[in-house]
């Protein structure tokens, strides 16, 4: 990003910008579809679920929700096979 240094044109800082961000796609979209998938799982539903407990007056119940989600979680990265020793493709 140093060519970002001595442009004056707000149009070419832009157009560097977003060279900057297709390059960082093409990297960052390997893991797109599995992050998207437990995102909208488990962090998309804590908004709904705090206001759900909210609204039943059970408030306090949302810390148990957030655990159970950290273990679920802990529990299939533990039981997920390791590539490099099952032969799977990374």
């Amino acid at each position: 990003m140093h060519a970002l240094r001595g442009v004056t044109s707000s149009v070419m800082a832009c157009a560097l910008i977003m060279v900057a961000l297709a390059i960082t796609s093409l990297h960052t979209s390997i893991g797109g579809l599995s992050c998207a998938v437990s995102n909208a799982a488990f962090g998309g539903t804590a908004e709904y679920a705090a206001l759900w407990f909210k609204s039943a007056r059970m408030g306090q119940n949302f810390y148990g929700y957030v655990t159970a989600m950290a273990v679920l979680t802990f529990v299939v990265a533990w039981k997920m096979p390791d590539p490099q020793k099952s032969g799977m493709p990374a």
